[in-house]
C-alpha cells in the first residue's frame, strides 16, 4: 500500500477530467465483517506536489477536498470496473489496515 501524502502545503500542479471514475473509501465492518464500502463519482484529476516534491494524483471531492487525503481511501475505480474487484480492494486495504493497528483478523 502506498503511503499516503503528507496533509500540509499540497499544491495542485495540474487537472484534467475524470468522467466515470469513482473514489472507493473503506472502513472495518462491525466484529471483524465484511468492510463498509463508501463510493463517489469524481469529475476532476489532479496532479499534486507535496512541500517535500513528491508528486501524486488524486480525484478531487465535492467539497474540493483531495480523495486521498482521508485516511478511508482505498482507490480509483473506472466505473467499467467489477463490484467484486472493487468488493477485493476494500477488503485488502481493510485488513491491511487492521494489521498495521496490530488487531487480530
Amino acid at each position: 500500500m502506498a503511503a499516503q501524502p503528507k496533509r500540509e502545503k499540497v499544491r495542485i500542479l495540474r487537472t484534467t477530467p475524470a468522467s466515470g471514475w469513482l473514489a472507493v473509501y473503506a472502513v472495518r465492518g462491525e466484529e471483524g465483517g465484511r468492510a463498509k464500502i463508501e463510493q463517489e463519482c469524481i469529475s476532476v484529476f489532479a496532479l499534486c506536489e507535496d512541500e517535500e516534491g513528491d508528486r501524486f494524483v488524486s480525484g478531487i471531492r465535492e467539497d474540493n477536498e483531495l480523495c486521498v487525503m482521508r485516511d478511508d481511501f482505498v482507490g480509483h475505480f473506472s466505473i467499467k470496473k467489477g463490484r467484486h474487484k472493487i468488493r477485493e480492494a476494500a477488503e485488502k486495504f481493510v485488513r491491511t489496515k487492521a494489521q498495521e493497528r496490530g488487531e487480530l483478523m
